[in-house]
């Protein structure tokens, strides 16, 4: 045990608590440095936290160092005293498997992200497959964006978060609205409108030859405007043979 550097970080720490003293992230890091040397655990808690609190944001540098202590089996020293106890927190160790954690899954989940738009022009392709279960979804997303079955499940998360799974759930109701309804209207419309200038032609083909009363060309009328219930009809001029 080095006394001096003991007595150091113990100042250092208390002039932290007590004296509000707001360090920079350079200067945290090299008291984390000594701590972790030190094997204080809850020295390094306590930096950590202090860190947060003054909203700083922790460096790789700050991890790495960190991350030395971060083991079942290592060594705690308890020599210095830090000055606030809660007794609900967890233990030391604990923390520090917690923090090292959450470092992790933030890094491992920002450089999944690189293949996010890979991923959703496949989804958008294969629709299909968001109907299956987490696993089973990261697995055909794997195998078919070519990449590693941790980096799918993080892009999942995302997808998630950002309500992706739903939007695609919804242009799925829309073309299905659209195709039994909208395009329907529309083919309707245009089959009328066609049967329309066919009656229209014919009718006037009709005007022009000789020997046509009018009586009898409003019943030709009447007719025609029935006839377009069937798919299948007879021209003006088989219907009546005019000589």
């Amino acid at each position: 045990m080095n006394k001096n550097t003991i007595n150091y970080l113990q100042n250092k720490i208390d002039n932290i608590h007590t004296k509000r003293i707001i360090l920079t992230l350079k200067e945290y890091n090299l008291l984390l440095k000594l701590a972790v040397k030190m094997y204080e655990m809850e020295a390094v808690v306590f930096l950590y936290d202090s860190i947060k609190e003054n909203n700083l944001q922790p460096s790789s540098e700050t991890y790495i160092y960190i991350n030395k202590l971060h083991s079942k089996t290592i060594q705690n020293n308890s020599y210095i005293r830090i000055p606030i106890k809660n007794i609900n927190s967890l233990k030391p160790r604990r923390r520090i498997h917690k923090i090292m954690k959450g470092y992790n899954y933030t890094e491992n989940y920002n450089k999944a992200l690189f293949h996010k738009e890979t991923v959703k022009k496949y989804l958008h392709l294969h629709p299909e497959l968001i109907q299956f279960h987490r696993i089973k979804l990261a697995k055909k997303i794997s195998k078919g964006c070519k990449i590693s079955f941790n980096d799918a499940r993080y892009i999942i998360t995302h997808l998630k978060r950002i309500k992706f799974f739903t939007n695609i759930e919804n242009m799925k109701s829309n073309k299905i609205t659209d195709y039994n309804f909208s395009k329907n209207i529309q083919t309707d419309s245009v089959i009328k409108e066609r049967n329309r200038k066919v009656i229209s032609n014919d009718i006037t083909s009709v005007k022009n030859k000789k020997g046509i009363s009018k009586p009898k060309l409003e019943r030709i009328k009447k007719t025609f405007t029935s006839r377009k219930q069937h798919s299948r009809q007879k021209s003006i001029n088989e219907y009546f043979k005019v000589n």
